[in-house]
This record gives structure tokens, sequence and C-alpha cells, in this order.
């Protein structure tokens, strides 16, 4: 295994690949107790893609498989795609993490589409969900044998949309759990119960109030409240370009791409509104409260505690790890 990441020094890259490493062998994806990471990051945050690549090779090294993990950006996503594409040989498969972007959006600049996979694991140090689309047969039960074979469930899809089929449901329900806080329908509390009981193994993993710390990465609750924001203005940004890609063919991207952008930030702006203030001020609490007021990493925190979570399946009532700290429940009460 190879790992190129250009983005953080390669002290940062051990740090992040250890703390996640213990729930790997967990959940049985490996039985090594320690991560290789002497051959695991010998291409890692220095040169260039091709420069990365032609070391493995130099080294008497095959690569067989490539699975693409850079930030969700679409415009980076096909660049990146598109380097890789044209490097590698193209009996390779090309796995892509992408969690919201359509493949007809990520294939875009490719030459050999039909290698292109969307192979997007759902928080994958923690849960053992994934979903993947491809247009080659062959290939698509190929990608699906190999990630079962390293303990994920696998969504097969038959179609590409925004969102794919984690997100979409994903975003649906944070979206309403904000609204029924806002509207005063119920309490923060009261979502993290209801979303609980919706799905055991995803929810009770990762509740309404955890979910951005666990998504914000490094930076936390900060970083995932601003993920949700740019994920829904790029969600409609993603709707509305395909929309007209689809119905105005002839519309060049120059005009459709800028046109789909500003439409998604007013309609974000004016049907999307920002999460209520009650919740961020729950949220602020748990991430305190799950990294000991900050000692340690989010991602750390988050990862111990999924830990904790697996080895007491089935959930009971009344055992709830990712309860609101009852700081929070009092401050409430004195309201």
């Amino acid at each position: 295994m190879h790992v190129y990441y250009p983005h953080v020094d390669r002290d940062t890259l051990e740090k992040r690949i250890q703390g996640v490493w213990l729930a790997l062998t967990s959940r049985g994806i490996t039985d090594m107790k320690e991560p290789p990471l002497g051959a695991a990051l010998s291409n890692s945050s220095t040169g260039s893609l091709q420069e990365a690549l032609e070391s493995i090779q130099k080294n008497g090294q095959s690569i067989e498989f490539v699975q693409e993990a850079t930030w969700e950006d679409v415009d980076h996503k096909q660049k990146v795609l598109a380097e890789l594409d044209k490097l590698l040989d193209r009996h390779i498969i090309i796995a892509s993490s992408t969690s919201f972007i359509p493949w007809t959006l990520l294939v875009t600049h490719c030459t050999h589409k039909h290698r292109i996979m969307i192979g997007h694991p759902a928080i994958p140090h923690t849960m053992a969900f994934m979903e993947i689309y491809g247009t080659h047969p062959e290939w698509v039960q190929h990608c699906k044998e190999w990630y079962t074979s390293v303990s994920f469930d696998v969504v097969v899809m038959t179609g590409s949309i925004p969102g794919h089929v984690f997100n979409s449901f994903l975003s649906l329900n944070m979206q309403h759990g904000h609204k029924l806080v806002r509207d005063g329908v119920c309490s923060p509390a009261d979502v993290n119960k209801t979303m609980r009981y919706l799905a055991r193994g995803i929810y009770g993993s990762h509740t309404f109030l955890s979910l951005p710390i666990v998504i914000g990465g490094d930076r936390g609750m900060k970083g995932g409240m601003e993920l949700f924001y740019r994920i829904k203005r790029d969600a409609v940004f993603l709707i509305l370009f395909s929309a007209m890609k689809e119905k105005a063919p002839l519309v060049p991207d120059f005009v459709a791409r800028p046109v789909s952008k500003v439409l998604g930030r007013i309609i974000v702006k004016l049907f999307l509104p920002e999460p209520a203030e009650e919740s961020i001020r729950a949220t602020t609490l748990l991430e305190k409260e799950l990294t000991e007021n900050g000692t340690l990493p989010p991602q750390v925190a988050m990862g111990q505690r999924s830990v904790k979570f697996y080895e007491k399946l089935p959930m009971e009532l009344g055992r709830d790890e990712f309860a609101l700290p009852k700081s929070f429940e009092e401050a409430c009460n004195n309201i």
C-alpha cells in the first residue's frame, strides 16, 4: 500500500493513520497491530503525482488499484482523475471517494471513462458502508468483491445522482433535523434521540450533533458546519448544472457553470437557512466533552468512542455513548 498526499507533512499524516488504526483492527480490516508506515508512506507528501507513481514502479512494484480520496471539489476532482487517467495503464481501476459529485461530472476530462469508478466509503475508519458505481460490469463486480473482502457492506448503484445513496439520505435527515429545532417542534436533544432510533448502526454511532464533529476532520465542529453549508450549496449547484447540461447540451460549460453556481447560492440562502444557534451550542458542548476540552484531536476522540460503540452492539436503552452532556441539559432547564 502506498499513500500520496502532498498537502500535509509526513508526521501529520502518520498521526492521522495511527489515530484510526485501532478502529480498523477492531473491525477486522487488518490483523496488523501497527500500521506499516515505512512502506505505506514511502511516496507521501513529496514530489508530484507522476513522480510518486514512477517511484513505485521503479521499485519493482505494480499498481493494481487506485483509491482517490482528495477533497470534495468538482474542479479539483476532475483535474486529479484526469491526471491519473493519463498516467496509469488503462487496465487499472481508479475509484473516487467522492461523497456528492455524480459520475458524469467526475469523468468530464478523462479519456478512459469506463475505468473510473465511484467508490465512496462513508467515514471508513468507523463505519462499514461502501457505495460504488461504474459503467463496466466486470469491474463493478471486481470492486464489489474487493471492498467486501476488507469488511465493507457494499451498495452497488445502477445510476448516479448528486449525493449518491448515503449522502442523499443523510442530507435530508440533517436538514429536517435543523428545521425541527428552528421551528420549535422539539429540542436538539429530542432530535438526537429520534435519529438514534432511526438507524442504530449509523446514527447510533454518529448522531445528529456528533456528525459535524466527525466530518469536520481536524477542525472538528467548525469545519463540519462549514462543510455542511458547502455541500448544501454545491448540491444545488450540481443539480442545476446537471439539469442544464441535460436539457440544453449546447450551452457551453463556461456559461452553465457560473449561472448554476450563482443560482445555487441564492437558493441556499433563501430556502436552506443556517442551523439554529441552539444546535450549534449543543454540538460545541458535546465536542468539548468528547475531546476532553480540546486535549484530544476531534477525529481521534470520535474514533476511540466508535471503537467502544462497536464493542457493545446491539445498543441498549440508556447506554447512549453520544448523549448530550449533562451541563447542556442543566443549562436548558435553567433558561
